[in-house]
C-alpha cells in the first residue's frame, strides 16, 4: 500500500528525476536555517526561480496537486505561487465535523483561482452529497473503494470520482 506523504505539491504523472530520494544532479541541501524550497520565509524571486520547474511541467500539461490542504504545513499561499490544479482537501476538514463555512470558503478560494477542489475522506453518500452541494468537485476515499496494493491496480479503476457524476 502507499504509505503516508507530507503535505505539499503531488504531481501528476511518471516519477520524475529527484523523486523517492534520488538527487537531481547540481542539487544541494539548503544550509541550516536557510529557507527551504517553497518556504513562505524565502525572498519572492528564490521561490520563483525554485518554482520555475513546476510551472515548466504545467505548461507541458502535467496536473500538479496540492495534497493535504488544511494540515500542517500547509498555506494558502501556495495556491499563488505554485502552479496547482488540483487542491486536495484533507480529511480532516471534509469530515462529518467539518465546518459548513469553512469548506463554502475553502472552495470558494479555490475555484475563485481556476483550482479543481478534491475531497479527501469520504465514507458515506450523506458525506459525498453535502460535498458536492457544497461545490466540491472530486473525491477520494472508502465509499469509491478501499485501498489495495499498487500491484492490484488497473488503468480501469478511476482512483478519483467526480461527485457530479454520483
Amino acid at each position: 500500500m502507499v504509505g503516508e506523504r507530507q503535505p505539499g505539491p503531488v504531481l501528476h504523472g511518471r516519477p520524475g528525476p529527484g523523486r523517492h530520494g534520488a538527487r537531481r544532479p547540481g542539487h544541494q541541501r539548503t544550509g541550516r536555517g536557510a529557507p527551504a524550497p517553497g518556504d513562505h520565509r524565502a525572498r519572492p524571486a528564490a521561490c520563483r526561480r525554485r518554482c520555475r520547474p513546476l510551472r515548466d511541467l504545467a505548461l507541458e500539461g502535467v496536473g500538479v496537486a496540492l495534497d493535504d490542504f488544511g494540515t500542517g504545513y500547509t498555506s494558502v499561499a501556495y495556491l499563488e505561487r505554485y502552479p496547482i490544479s488540483v487542491l486536495k482537501l484533507d480529511r480532516s476538514v471534509t469530515g462529518y465535523d467539518a465546518s459548513v463555512g469553512l469548506l463554502r470558503g475553502l472552495v470558494a478560494l479555490a475555484t475563485g483561482m481556476g483550482t479543481t477542489v478534491l475531497a479527501e475522506g469520504i465514507e458515506t453518500d450523506e458525506q459525498c452529497a453535502r460535498l458536492a452541494t457544497l461545490g466540491v468537485d472530486a473525491g477520494q476515499g472508502w465509499l469509491f473503494g478501499r485501498p489495495v496494493p499498487t500491484s492490484d491496480l488497473t488503468t480501469h479503476r478511476p482512483l478519483v470520482t467526480s461527485l457530479s457524476e454520483r
